[in-house]
């Protein structure tokens, strides 16, 4: 007999009320269903209420006893007057319950294909996402073996799905920098939106990672739409990053000519990319006209990673009506980047989008300057739609644009950057910081949240700064000798400065440290200098809990002998500061 499908929506409703109104219905169903199958979570409280007592009295339950339960746990029951007294007109009952349980395997399937997406996105090997995937449907399989559903082709379909997509090199690309692959951003179907202040770096840095797309990618193609920088300009750009010639001697700028030796490194970085599917244009075009333009660019390359690259939002908006208002153009711009994305990873296609964005100064808050000009949510332009179809939002922060910020940090404490000391300023004049701000692939974790780059914007490398080598030097009273050897003098010397410690006993813990061990867990040669900072750091660090004076508040400061006793000047001090300091230095430097 063939079976009408009926409205979903009215399913669960109708099984519900049958098992109300049928002792042979409540038993089938209690039979068939396991409760999971129902997506209103009401119909689903009802059903497993009358299972348990089903299970609990040893016959069919009816309404009065369902009815009498609820009241006896204050649930609710104006729904289930209701769902008794609409009596369902039912011939068949097995029917029905197929066409529930379909509905269910079929939405199972589709959590299984997301679970498939979400932890191919995360790197998980595609042999241990096959095993289990297959584990789950043949689960179901069993489950609902006397359902008319095709789980065989189901299953060859999602597995052929995985294999197609673990299978070939483009389903994430390869930019290059480790902290920034392991933040799941560059994937096909990815909508990504980079937004940052003007001269943040915006253009370099995304020159920078084309760059690494193409050199680390056999298969990426690339059309970029740049609004704001001619096509030489960028072309420029990746030939600098590719070569290493300073983009000022590419340019001209530098008033001088080409060396010989940088002529060559140029013809080098003109045929790498003359072997790469890069396409610039520069000319204005409206967002109807990218669409259509990018559209091509992915049906004659269907077997291709395909990377649009829009700089910037900004740019497109004006070519609109202008009787369209600043949102209107926003959401009009938004939703088209949406629908480009969209389309272009059908049919076999595979892209991602990546659109430059600016920041507004105009919504910068009293505390920028503490907590060092960090991007915030508020700062975004024009309608909040442009953001709610992204799947990444990336900010980007140049800290040296902003001069009280520099003032101020060129006051503070040096950093210790791989045992040697830096002003702060040298750091930030070419600090480049990408924050994670959303990610609907994936989490954001502190990790991940927050990488920091050294910028040379001469010669447009730019390079990751590994998370945990930036530390902040509160103590710089004691200028590195090289003094390996302990004398009494040295000793001495020391008891000048620490006159708590007994002569013998530093002599003896010093020489063991410093003429035994040698080096630290970090492969610092400990030197007497070396140790004194590290007491210094470790005395300032808990001064905040002495009330100034070596009285014990919080904790007890240990003298010189017993801290290097307790090999303390293996770990990591950082001074109690302001929370302001404190939170500015996070985000600066990650301390």
């Amino acid at each position: 007999m063939e079976v009408r499908p009926l409205d979903p929506k009215h399913i669960e409703e109708i099984v519900i009320s049958s098992m109300l109104n049928s002792t042979d219905a409540m038993v089938y169903c209690a039979n068939e269903l396991n409760g999971e199958e129902f997506n209103n979570q009401y119909f689903q409280d009802i059903f497993k209420l009358m299972v348990e007592l089903f299970n609990s009295l040893g016959r069919p339950v009816c309404f009065a006893d369902v009815f009498a339960e609820m009241i006896k746990r204050r649930m609710p029951i104006n729904d289930l007057v209701m769902l008794q007294n609409k009596t369902a007109l039912i011939i068949d009952i097995k029917n029905i319950v197929w066409q529930l349980k379909d509905i269910y395997a079929t939405n199972y399937l589709a959590l299984i294909n997301k679970e498939i997406n979400e932890r191919l996105i995360k790197g998980e090997d595609w042999y241990d996402i096959c095993v289990d995937s297959i584990n789950k449907m043949e689960r179901l399989e069993d489950e609902y073996s006397k359902v008319n559903i095709s789980f065989q082709r189901e299953i060859d379909s999602i597995v052929d799905s995985i294999i197609n997509k673990t299978g070939k090199s483009y389903s994430k690309l390869n930019v290059g920098y480790p902290m920034l692959n392991n933040a799941n951003i560059f994937f096909s179907n990815n909508l990504i939106f980079l937004a940052a202040s003007p001269k943040a770096g915006k253009t370099r840095f995304i020159s920078s990672v084309v760059k690494s797309l193409l050199e680390l990618n056999d298969n990426v193609s690339i059309l970029w739409f740049s609004g704001e920088d001619p096509k030489d300009v960028v072309i420029r750009y990746i030939l600098s990053l590719v070569s290493g010639v300073p983009d000022n001697i590419l340019s001209g700028t530098n008033k001088g000519s080409i060396s010989p030796e940088d002529l060559v490194k140029v013809k080098e970085a003109k045929e790498f990319l003359r072997d790469k599917d890069l396409h610039i244009i520069d000319e204005p075009q409206t967002i109807d006209t990218v669409q259509v333009k990018f559209n091509t660019f992915c049906n004659k390359r269907k077997h291709r990673f395909n990377v649009l690259i829009y700089d910037n939002f900004n740019i497109a908006k004006d070519l609109l009506s202008v009787n369209m208002t600043t949102n209107d153009k926003d959401t009009y711009i938004a939703s088209k980047f949406q629908h480009i994305n969209t389309i272009n990873n059908r049919n076999g296609k595979v892209s991602m989008t990546i659109v430059l964005d600016h920041l507004s100064k105009e919504n910068l808050r009293k505390q920028s300057l503490e907590e060092g000009y960090r991007p915030r949510l508020e700062q975004l332009k024009g309608s909040s739609r442009k953001y709610e179809v992204v799947s990444q939002l990336l900010f980007l922060n140049r800290p040296s644009l902003y001069k009280d910020l520099m003032a101020e940090e060129e006051k503070k404490s040096k950093l210790i950057i791989n045992g040697h000391k830096f002003v702060r300023t040298d750091i930030l004049k070419d600090m480049l910081i990408l924050e994670v701000a959303a990610n609907r692939h994936g989490e954001v974790h502190d990790d991940t949240m927050l990488i920091r780059y050294d910028a040379d914007f001469k010669t447009m490398q730019i390079t990751e700064y590994p998370p945990g080598v930036i530390q902040v030097g509160e103590y710089e009273a004691y200028e590195e000798r090289n003094i390996t050897t302990v004398t009494d003098e040295v000793v001495k010397d020391i008891l000048k400065i620490y006159g708590d410690n007994d002569f013998f006993s530093l002599k003896v813990q010093l020489q063991y440290v410093v003429e035994t061990r040698k080096f630290d867990v970090h492969n610092n040669r400990l030197t007497v200098d070396f140790l004194l900072n590290k007491y210094a750091s470790y005395v300032e660090s808990l001064r905040d809990y002495q009330n100034g004076a070596y009285t014990k508040k919080g904790k007890d400061i240990l003298n010189f002998d017993m801290f290097l006793n307790k090999t303390l000047y293996e770990q990591t001090f950082n001074k109690i500061v302001h929370s302001t300091e404190l939170t500015r230095d996070s985000y600066l430097y990650g301390v």
